[in-house]
Formats: structure tokens, sequence, C-alpha cells
């Protein structure tokens, strides 16, 4: 181990990762010793880690937020366990009750949606009292000051509602690190108000992989954001229109070097002073948290001029519970279109309560 460390240059490549290849074809992107230990040196001074503790994996090692989480649970000396399958999820939690693990939104989505299907289940006291503990979780705010009125709100909510649903993922879970898609601000705060924290943050394959977290920290976290950019990176908006939002350019340690065996795009991704184009549209809030407007390449114009950004659009649809994805299109017309999947099981529970006929499209 020793002589192998010694043969070791910090700008030789450790690994090759391809991105998913959500808006093109995947690229092989190129990661070294520099980059992933800048990232996992942040994570080790950001993320709540403790020798011994526990901690949960379940996203897949292809995804660079686990395999960047993993090596720092290595780091740390954690005690990792692993999910053995999405059917086995929830029990996996149980038995091993950790208290760390890394999350993507719909995961977090799921467990929402389910506690809302909960509530049409019951009679009509606890489905009162479950939607009244969902309306004073909502209202959870970490980085402000609480009224009187909602903790002692939340005190009877935990104990009537979310005490159990924490008690699902084994009752030890105390934090959370999301990423990799947006995460409803309604959600986080369910969670957190649940006393699991949840810290949503940003990054890419290309930055290995954080950009910039909501820090777990008093006052250094605001949901709807992903938080502010770590330490040793640099990171400004380009272009920006009179909102203030552009596209996202960082430049640091963490940053690739470019794409294996792609010259061509490695002269597109980087400005000639060495910034790196992320591709996403974003603006700074009070001078420090980063909030991501959308994909510069999902932005549509109009038939009428009207640039439009999907994704807050998107958000608001998602954010009812009959709706499980939802895409908003209208290139070069004159309105806008919402392609909506609905979710046609939580539909049919709610016109059975309501007494309202159902007939099933599939």
């Amino acid at each position: 181990l020793a002589n192998s460390k010694e043969s070791i240059e910090e700008d030789d490549i450790l690994t090759i990762m391809y991105t998913s290849g959500t808006s093109g074809t995947p690229k092989g992107v190129i990661l070294t010793h520099r980059n992933m230990v800048s990232n996992i040196l942040f994570t080790l001074a950001a993320f709540p880690l403790e020798a011994g503790k526990r901690v949960m994996s379940y996203l897949p090692f292809s995804h660079i937020l686990e395999r960047s989480a993993c090596y720092a649970y290595l780091a740390c000396g954690a005690n990792m366990y692993f999910v053995r399958s999405k059917e086995t999820f929830l029990a996996d939690f149980q038995s091993a009750r950790p208290y760390f693990s890394t999350s993507v939104p719909r995961v977090l989505e799921k467990m929402y949606a389910h506690l809302q299907e909960a509530a049409l289940a019951h009679n009509a006291l606890k489905r009162h009292i479950v939607q009244w503990s969902i309306k004073t979780a909502q209202a959870y705010n970490a980085h402000k000051k609480k009224r009187i009125s909602l903790t002692i709100k939340l005190i009877f909510a935990r104990l009537l509602v979310l005490n159990r649903w924490k008690n699902q993922l084994g009752g030890k879970l105390e934090c959370m690190v999301v990423g990799a898609a947006a995460l409803r601000p309604e959600i986080g705060r369910m969670f957190s108000a649940a006393n699991i924290r949840i810290r949503e943050g940003y990054g890419m394959t290309e930055a290995s992989p954080l950009i910039s977290l909501n820090r777990f920290s008093p006052g250094l976290n605001r949901f709807g954001t992903v938080g502010i950019p770590i330490p040793a990176m640099d990171l400004k908006i380009e272009d920006q229109n009179e909102h203030g939002e552009g596209e996202i350019l960082i430049k640091g340690p963490n940053v690739t070097q470019g794409y294996y065996k792609r010259p061509d795009l490695n002269k597109k991704i980087f400005t000639k002073d060495g910034w790196f184009k992320t591709g996403d549209v974003g603006k700074m809030l009070d001078g420090r948290f980063l909030q991501i407007t959308d994909r510069k390449k999902d932005i549509f114009k109009t038939s009428a001029g009207k640039y439009i950004a999907p994704q807050p659009l998107e958000n608001l649809l998602n954010a009812s519970p009959f709706i499980i994805q939802s895409m908003v299109v209208g290139f070069g017309k004159p309105y806008l279109i919402a392609l909506i999947v609905p979710d046609f099981l939580l539909l049919e529970e709610w016109c059975e309560f309501e007494k309202i006929h159902w007939t099933s499209p599939t």
C-alpha cells in the first residue's frame, strides 16, 4: 500500500465516469486523484460523519455522489451498510438503523406521497390529524426563528405522526444530503420537522461532484436553494439577465480536466480563461446562497418571443400528490403544454373516498 501511494501523483487519473446522457450522448469524465481528494476533504468537513457511526448506502456506484460519499465514509471510519434491493429498502433501514445517508429527491418524494396516501386510508379524525401534521411540518423553516405556537404544534405533530414516519427509516436517522435533481422545499421541511435534517446540494460528475451545499451549521441552510459554494472553488454567474440569472461557471481543484478522447467537446466546455461551463442557469440569493433556475438547454422561446424556463413550472405541478412527473413544452407555439404522468393509484383512492365514479385507463 505504501509503495502504491508513493507511485501515485495528484494529477494521475483516478477514474473515468460516464455521465448519464440526460442531455446528449454519455461522455467519459476524467477525474484525477486531486479532483476527488479535494472534494472528499470538503465532505469530511461539511458532513456530520463520525468514526463508528452507521451510514446507509443505496445509490449505485455509477452515481458520482454515492462514490464520493463512500470514499468519505471509509476515510472517517464510519460503519457502512448497503440496501440489498428496492424491495427491501425500508426493511434494511429498519435493520441497520443508520444516522446518515445520501439520497435523491425521487426517494423522498415517494415517501412523502406514501404519507399523503395513508391519510386517505384513515377515518375522518385520523385523516385530519395526518393532514394537520403535514401542514404544520411544511411551515417549519430551519434558518428562521420559530414562533412559540409553531414550536408547540411541532411537538404534537412529531408525537402523533412524524416520529412514526421517522421510525420507518430505523428511528436513528438524523441527516441526509440530497442531490442530482431539484428537491421541493416543502419536502425538505417535512423531513427536517421530523428531526431528519435534509441538506440539498448541487454538483455534477465534472466537479467530483460537489459545487455547493447547504450546511448543517445554524443559519447556513435555506430550503429552495442548493446552498453555499464549497471552499477552494470559484463560482460566478455569467451573462446575467435583469433577474440576476445566468449560466453558472466554476473553477477549482475538483473540476475535471476534460472528457476522455473528446478534444472537440473540451474546447467547448471551457472558456478561454479556464472556467468550466456547467450548462445550468442560476442566481445568487443574499450574495451567498445559490439557486438553480434551469438547464440552459431546456429554456425555450414561444412564438411570441418570450423565453420560458420550464423547471419552476414543472416544480409547481409536481407539488401535487396526484402528479408523479410533468414536462412543460411550447417551443415555437403561442401557448405552453404540460405533459403529465398522474398517480393513478392515489387518484383511484381519492375518488373512492369522495364517492366519485372512477374508470381506470389501464
